[in-house]
């Protein structure tokens, strides 16, 4: 069995921030998002050209005065055909917006992926980094639970204390331990997820960890228009305008108008020619052609101009309006229902954060209590006055104390970071 853990990683917070930004699925993200430019670039051209031609056979029997058999080969004119898009109406014009709305659909999931994969990573991070640090303090409390122990079978030995005692120690050595296997098993599904997150075999992370900037003043309402869901529901509400406007573009009559101009002589010619109408999207059309025209060696020239009309007569017309003015009613309440509910993430996170905040200050006020008890127990132990046991426990609960500050301060930061996700802030204006 190959061991994968021989090449495993050790990270500090700001190697995972890098790693996260560079990971997977933002690389994957980023792609979509320059495929999707790359689209828009090309069906935007400003210019499209085609160039056609063929070739038609044919054999069969006349008859005139004398039975006589036919077999010809004819070929039809070397066309080239631009298409000028530069008429911004029309169903071009909506089909360009909405090629601009893909690109900024993929660029917004881009900058999701990327924000929610460093929040992710630095959670991870912390639970790993914060699982070793408890690892530590576990560790303490299962040598303070054998110590505690061994005194009570010394005690069992002398015959001043019973069964009963020893029992109760070696139930705490057990619970000890076993709390320090759920927390090694704990971190090591941190490290694996951390792993999947940053795709690099991660095992073992370090800090030191930003306490994390507050956010600058901000203009909720304008942050929230900067959310992905927001966005995504602004351009919902956009694409259902678009195809009412398509809908009633539909009911209006259509047509082509065209210009010509032939030139032949000898039975070849060129033509050239120009049309506006709806099967072009109402995109100026330019053509010249070059090949036979006709049989026989007159050399003449014509102008000729064609305008077509066609007015639809459809008795479900008003349905389809009334049903594409419904859907863009229906776009509007949901981005209404979208905005909303941001509102009230931003709420709560404000009150996690303003929580995390509280429980920090009490966790510092436990780590001076702690830290003070200690010295106490170091100078009565000094003087005699209490057993090791007790300074064991003592620095144990200092332990405690400083593990509980850096989780408390793990979740101001954490809090700090999503707040500003919900704000549709960055990580890295927090860090």
């Amino acid at each position: 069995m190959v061991c994968a853990a021989a090449h495993a990683e050790t990270l500090t917070f700001a190697e995972t921030v890098a790693l996260a930004a560079r990971s997977p699925a933002v690389r994957s993200a980023a792609q979509n998002a320059e495929l999707a430019r790359r689209g828009r670039d090309i069906d935007r051209s400003p210019l499209s050209l085609s160039l056609s031609s063929g070739v038609r056979g044919s054999t069969g029997s006349v008859s005139n005065a004398v039975e006589a058999t036919e077999t010809g080969v004819a070929f039809d004119p070397v066309t080239l055909a631009a298409t000028l898009n530069v008429v911004p109406v029309g169903p071009n014009a909506t089909a360009a917006e909405r090629m601009d709305a893909a690109v900024m659909i993929a660029e917004t999931a881009y900058a999701d992926v990327l924000e929610d994969t460093l929040l992710s990573a630095v959670e991870q991070h912390l639970s790993a980094l914060r699982n070793a640090d408890e690892e530590r303090v576990l560790r303490e409390q299962v040598e303070v639970a054998r110590f505690a122990l061994s005194g009570v079978q010394a005690r069992l030995r002398a015959g001043a204390a019973g069964e009963a005692e020893v029992l109760a120690a070696q139930l705490a050595l057990a619970g000890a331990e076993s709390d320090l296997a759920t927390t090694l098993r704990e971190g090591a599904e941190d490290l694996g997820t951390l792993t999947l997150t940053l795709g690099v075999d991660v095992g073992k992370v370090q800090g030191p960890v930003p306490v994390g900037a507050a956010l600058e003043p901000f203009d909720l309402e304008a942050q929230l228009g900067r959310r992905g869901d927001v966005r995504a529901a602004i351009l919902a509400v956009r694409e259902a305008e678009l195809a009412a406007a398509d809908a009633r573009f539909g009911t209006l009559p259509t047509g082509t108008l065209g210009v010509g101009y032939i030139r032949s002589a000898g039975g070849q010619g060129v033509a050239l020619g120009a049309s506006i109408g709806s099967e072009s999207g109402f995109q100026p059309q330019l053509s010249a052609s070059y090949g036979p025209y006709e049989d026989d060696a007159v050399t003449r020239g014509a102008f000729s101009a064609s305008l077509g009309v066609s007015i639809t007569l459809d008795p479900a017309t008003p349905a389809v309006l009334d049903t594409a003015a419904l859907r863009v009613t229906q776009a509007q309440a949901a981005l209404d229902n979208v905005r909303a509910l941001a509102r009230l993430e931003v709420s709560t996170r404000l009150r996690e954060l303003a929580a995390a905040e509280a429980s920090l200050g009490l966790a510092a006020r436990q780590l001076e209590l702690s830290a003070r008890l200690l010295a106490g127990v170091r100078e009565r132990f000094e003087l005699g006055l209490v057993t090791p046991l007790e300074l064991k426990q003592a620095e144990g609960a200092q332990l405690e104390a400083r593990l509980a500050q850096d989780v408390a301060q793990d979740a101001v930061l954490l809090a700090r970071l999503r707040l500003a996700r919900a704000l549709a802030f960055t990580v890295q204006d927090v860090l």
